[in-house]
């Protein structure tokens, strides 16, 4: 009897191990499909960023390089970044008169130059001229840089606060 009841327990778990591997058999072919639709959808997003990526390399459209192209300047703004840009290349040329005890010959002798604005030498004192955008303004070296500045700064501001450009620390 003992020997039956074993036989039928060896019976009994060989039956279960049997319908298990089938359950497990049937279930693995739907994890497959699963994780191949997922590859499949894996697949389609990679591929859409890659011509997405493709696209802006090739293309490279304003709204992505470019979202905050500054605004070009009025003749008034103009002006006034001409004027600031005279007044800091004369002191660019005072302190190469006091660096070197002598005038440079151009501005091409100082470290920085500004763009439009030459240096030119009439009777003993130095003139520069600027010109820039149909516009030609003088600043020789007996005026009042201050005075020839006038309010060219609170213009130029005018223009980054309507640009949006948020001002620096040392500038507030």
């Amino acid at each position: 009897m003992q020997r039956d009841f074993e036989r039928r327990k060896e019976l009994e778990d060989a039956i279960r191990a049997a319908v298990d591997s089938r359950k497990a058999a049937e279930s693995a072919p739907a994890k497959l499909t699963k994780a191949r639709r997922n590859n499949k959808a894996l697949l389609a997003v990679l591929l859409l960023t890659w011509a997405s990526m493709a696209y802006l390399w090739i293309a490279r459209p304003a709204w992505v390089f470019q979202p905050d192209a500054p605004q070009p300047l009025n003749s008034e703004q103009e002006q006034a970044a001409l004027r600031f840009a005279m007044y800091l290349q004369r002191g660019r040329v005072e302190a190469y008169l006091r660096e070197h005890g002598r005038l440079p010959a151009s501005v091409a002798d100082l470290d920085q130059r500004e763009e439009g604005v030459e240096l030119e030498f009439e009777g003993g004192q130095y003139l520069l001229v600027g010109r820039r955008a149909g516009h030609e303004l003088l600043l020789n070296s007996r005026m009042n840089a201050d005075s020839f500045l006038g309010n060219s700064i609170d213009v130029l501001r005018g223009v980054r606060a309507a640009a949006g450009t948020p001002r620096t620390a040392s500038a507030q």
